[in-house]
């Protein structure tokens, strides 16, 4: 998405604000703003309540929609000039993600090989710290696990496993 904006840097007043606003009624605006067209899956709900009156880029508001979107229990994915806006639980089906098409979504598939953890007890360990509608998949034979999850987590995840995957010393 960001690719496709010329201004997305471009500062601009933006001022809004909404009090339990339903989120078929705030995609809207947000795709005025930042000239996309979208398709909100029926099965996203949510409420947003917001103040914004500040100058930000386009790229700021497109982070704070994707906030928006995963408070929801949504993410989007960019498919040719729609946004369509799905709930966490599809992630794992994201049907073109990393089959080589222009595509953009905010997901991220990661393969995770363990050198000293077991792949079974560190997805047990990781569960509590991940987004709900994230997918972890054990691969025993080669003691790895696939993670797929939105992107801003993944960061935190990859800590956490790296911790997990050390060595045990002996006393």
């Amino acid at each position: 998405f960001e690719k496709k904006q010329k201004d997305f840097n471009t500062q601009n007043h933006v001022e809004m604000a909404y009090n339990a606003a339903p989120l078929e009624e705030i995609v809207p605006v947000f795709a005025k703003i930042l000239g996309f067209n979208f398709y909100i899956d029926p099965n996203v709900k949510g409420t947003v309540t917001m103040s914004v009156d500040s100058n930000l880029s386009k790229k700021d508001l497109w982070m704070v929609f994707e906030q928006i979107l995963l408070f929801s229990g949504a993410y989007c994915s960019l498919d040719q000039d729609i946004v369509h806006i799905l709930p966490l639980s599809m992630m794992a089906q994201e049907r073109r993600l990393g089959s080589g098409f222009s595509y953009e979504a905010n997901v991220s598939v990661v393969l995770f090989h363990l050198k000293s953890a077991k792949s079974s007890d560190v997805i047990q360990q990781i569960k509590p710290f991940i987004t709900g509608g994230a997918t972890l998949i054990d691969i025993p034979s080669s003691n790895s696990f696939l993670v797929v999850e939105t992107p801003s987590n993944m960061p935190k995840l990859k800590t956490i496993i790296s911790m997990l995957d050390t060595p045990v010393r002996a006393d």
